[in-house]
């Protein structure tokens, strides 16, 4: 889910007092890579989350652009609480290097040639950027292979391990030639102690779960209205997982429903009227 959509549902996770002990709760790059821009009361509603942050190595360059970012937010915001400079922000700023060296090199060339050049020239690009090598493959950056894993601690972020996509290493530093154990994670209800696997007494109330109707992808979530049997039929791999999981955990459904549009518009308004 998106940072936008946490903000909601930490909120309201925490009002259904499900961050206290025994409780996991593991989330995206997406949602940790934002974390500085968060409400300080979506901050406090999620003590204990762990998750997963592009990594990107320490540097003199990166080190001397960090100072001169804040420097110029400053500046142009005085009054403003100057945030960290988040991953994504490094990375578009390396896209913006590209498309500038890009045109520099054709600053001569007629307009009317200049589109399909200039998007050429771009695909070419290699430079060792803040992030690392910057390459662009098929349209796109090629993708981080380290990722720090976090623990949300008070009001900030505490580097517990890195995580290498490549090989499914964990290390506690950078570049450690060894594989470790992660420092010490301090779970939802602040006990350090790693919650064990139960199953979750539910109640009789059955649940309501909303599907998402427009997903870009059918393999993983397909609903198709059956005018025969009047019937909504959902299939797809995300719904398969969840009926494993379901079943495994023994929850009761109501009924399904499903909504006409994104998930980032809807869920505010199902979390209000649970």
């Amino acid at each position: 889910m998106s940072h936008s959509v946490a903000s909601h549902f930490f909120l309201k996770v925490k009002k259904l007092e499900m961050m206290s002990e025994g409780y996991v709760w593991i989330v995206t790059d997406t949602n940790m890579s934002f974390f500085h821009s968060m409400d300080t009361l979506v901050v406090e509603s999620m003590q204990g989350v762990v998750g997963l942050k592009p990594c990107i190595p320490a540097s003199k360059e990166l080190h001397n652009f960090t100072l001169r970012w804040r420097r110029k937010m400053y500046i142009d915001h005085p009054n403003a609480e100057v945030l960290e400079l988040d991953p994504y922000g490094i990375l578009a700023y390396e896209a913006i290097w590209a498309l500038a060296e890009a045109a520099q090199k054709l600053k001569s060339t007629e307009i009317s040639q200049g589109g399909l050049m200039l998007y050429e020239e771009i695909m070419k690009s290699r430079f060792k950027g803040l992030s690392g090598y910057f390459q662009l493959s098929n349209g796109n950056k090629l993708p981080l292979r380290r990722f720090e894993i976090v623990n949300v601690i008070v009001k900030g972020l505490r580097r517990v391990g890195v995580w290498t996509s490549e090989t499914g290493n964990i290390t506690k530093e950078l570049n450690s030639p060894s594989t470790s154990d992660l420092e010490v994670i301090i779970w939802p209800g602040g006990s350090a102690t790693i919650p064990k696997c139960q199953l979750i007494q539910m109640s009789s109330k059955k649940l309501r779960i909303g599907v998402v109707t427009q997903s870009p992808f059918n393999e993983l979530v397909n609903v198709v209205h059956d005018s025969q049997s009047n019937a909504t039929i959902f299939s797809g791999f995300c719904i398969d997982v969840f009926k494993k999981k379901a079943c495994f955990a023994r929850l009761c459904f109501r009924k399904i429903e499903f909504l006409k549009g994104y998930i980032h518009y809807y869920l505010p308004t199902l979390l209000r009227n649970p």
